[in-house]
């Protein structure tokens, strides 16, 4: 450290015997409260990263490399989304007309006195569209025309009346599902047994059927791609951040998941006997090919995950569309209400089919729908498939022992 800088606050001194006579006042100086600085911003304690920061600095046992690059991700995030946002907030002056938006007052003065306002050019203005459109008080916010759940097939798929919905009564290009909640209802029967008909491939598969050939499930991306630290589209519809590592955990449960809802989707058009057949390899997968044997995540799942990250980060558009809901969002609260409300009921019944796999209590308003419809419980079909798995496993071996030892000339104690 500099001579001329204190070693406990950090103040800097304009010569060395203005340090020394600083170091000895009878007050003495403190630490001063982290405080990071740039040449634009200056963050309070008021913001979350910050909280992780100083508690990586101020432990040294945290003071690790990575932890220390993950603070320095963390910043520079957290700057790149400051200067997103102060750009955005600059932009306040608003034609309600055309939906323009200016920098400056003069700027939609301007626009207004000098009838450049395409809309009212055209003949039309708010006014006009306030007037022929019905009255906020009949208009049913937490109610869509359609019922969304009305299909068996998509009960526990976030399917597109949500979208057209959002897009046609608020005006919100509502492209992007939220992390957690991606849509399944575009991969068929036919891909289901694809998909199903070998273990050793099934993430890879998996990847590529919800994720790369339905685009739109794909809701996170990064700031800065050399950078650890992921950003998502959380089920609040708001943007969260975690560091890699936490984001591969968290994936492999989603992917693990995804098999059970899917199976949920398909089981009424599959036979039992057909489902216990699918279902063997996904108990193979979890039981033996998932994790490695000190319960890290297995190599190729792992670059199934990373190859899919890699795509997703390098696509602009999905960052520029997440931020555009989010942003549109705050600007129509009841939008995102709506939402919201509608992505809870869908992760509370996707919650429901996981419970039936794992045996796991399931709501009675669950237990009300599903007692009307034939119901094959996955939970009883998994322990089928387990079981069918050991049989075949034993089977297995016995057969290898045999061929083993079907050359083997055994000799007697004379001979």
């Amino acid at each position: 450290m500099s001579d001329n800088i204190c070693s406990t606050c950090y103040k800097k001194f304009i010569s060395p015997s203005h340090l020394k006579r600083h170091n000895n006042s009878k007050n003495g100086c403190k630490r001063p409260e982290v405080e990071i600085m740039t040449s634009e911003y200056k963050y309070d304690d008021s913001e979350s990263f910050m909280t992780a920061f100083r508690k990586i600095i101020k432990d040294t046992n945290l003071m690790t490399i990575d932890n220390i690059k993950l603070a320095l991700s963390l910043l520079e995030d957290e700057c790149n989304a400051r200067l997103e946002q102060d750009l955005i907030n600059k932009k306040i002056f608003k034609c309600f007309d055309c939906n323009e938006v200016f920098a400056f007052r003069q700027g939609l003065h301007r626009h207004q006195k000098d009838n450049r306002c395409r809309a009212k050019q055209q003949g039309y203005s708010l006014d006009d569209i306030l007037e022929a459109a019905p009255s906020v008080e009949n208009i049913e916010i937490n109610k869509p025309d359609v019922n969304i759940y009305d299909n068996v097939n998509s009960n526990i798929t976030v399917d597109a009346s949500i979208k057209n919905y959002v897009t046609n009564n608020y005006n919100i290009h509502f492209n992007i599902m939220p992390f957690g909640l991606e849509s399944i209802e575009h991969i068929t029967l036919k891909d289901f047994k694809y998909i199903f008909a070998d273990a050793s491939k099934l993430m890879n598969k998996l990847c590529n059927y919800v994720f790369l050939q339905n685009q739109s499930n794909i809701s996170f991306y990064k700031h800065n791609l050399n950078k650890q630290i992921i950003s998502f589209l959380s089920k609040n519809m708001e943007i969260e951040k975690i560091d890699e590592k936490g984001f591969i955990i968290q994936f492999t449960r989603l992917l693990e998941d995804t098999c059970i809802l899917l199976f949920y989707q398909h089981k009424e058009q599959l036979t039992e006997q057909e489902l216990i057949k699918y279902m063997k390899r996904l108990v193979e997968y979890q039981d033996t090919i998932l994790y490695e044997k000190n319960g890290v995540v297995q190599t190729d799942t792992k670059n199934c995950i990373f190859n899919l990250m890699d795509t997703a980060f390098r696509n602009k558009d999905i960052k520029y569309n997440i931020e555009k809901i989010i942003k549109d969002l705050k600007e129509n609260m009841h939008a995102k209400d709506f939402i919201v409300e509608r992505l809870k009921d869908e992760d509370y019944r996707r919650g429901d089919a996981i419970n039936e796999f794992y045996d796991k209590p399931t709501s009675d308003t669950h237990k009300m729908q599903m007692a009307t419809q034939p119901v094959k419980n996955l939970n009883k079909i998994r322990k089928k498939a387990m079981e069918q798995n050991k049989d075949e496993t034993k089977a297995r071996r016995k057969r290898a022992v045999e061929n083993s030892l079907k050359d083997v000339k055994f000799s007697t104690a004379e001979e």
